[in-house]
């Protein structure tokens, strides 16, 4: 192959690689604790988007909460809209609060996986446009500590009762 086979087949390669759509210049984030968090991203000229955040490992069964929202200023949708197409947690479809100007979303008690808690967020957006979102994780009380809380509010009506008891034979006494 010649010299100028190779510059034209470079040319060729080049501009293919310019005319094919190029990712988003995401800025993807996630602070997160354990317990609660924000995550988010800014966009930037890209028209659609998906985004996968990874909560990380959470204990089976911890209850997951979380938001996730959008806004525009008056004037701006082209630049600032998003749209989302789907949102989800493991799976799990987020409700929908509202849409047109300010995106709303949410979810509630969704139940932890255990190794991934994955977040996939997909839509369309504008050039100069951006989401935010939170999250809140409890644990759920076991059954053995349902128990315990339910024997100990017992022996504290026994306790109670006796006391009352106690004082309602001294009053006859006298």
């Amino acid at each position: 192959m010649g010299q100028v086979a190779l510059r034209r087949l470079f040319a060729i390669f080049s501009a293919l690689l310019m005319a094919a759509p190029m990712p988003a210049k995401a800025a993807v984030f996630l602070t997160f604790n354990g317990t609660t968090g924000v995550f988010g991203n800014d966009l930037a000229d890209n028209p659609t988007f998906t985004d996968t955040i990874d909560l990380g490992a959470l204990p089976v069964g911890w209850m997951i909460s979380a938001t996730i929202s959008s806004t525009y200023q008056d004037g701006l949708q082209d630049a600032q809209d998003i749209d989302f197409t789907s949102v989800t947690l493991n799976g799990q479809s987020f409700d929908i609060g509202t849409t047109g100007q300010n995106e709303f979303r949410f979810i509630n008690n969704a139940v932890a996986q255990g190794t991934t808690n994955l977040f996939q967020i997909s839509g369309t957006s504008g050039t100069n446009s951006s989401y935010s979102g939170t999250i809140n994780v409890a644990p759920v009380p076991e059954p053995a500590t349902w128990a315990m809380l339910i024997c100990g509010f017992g022996m504290i009506a026994m306790t109670l009762r006796r006391s009352w008891r106690k004082a309602g034979a001294v009053l006859e006494a006298v």
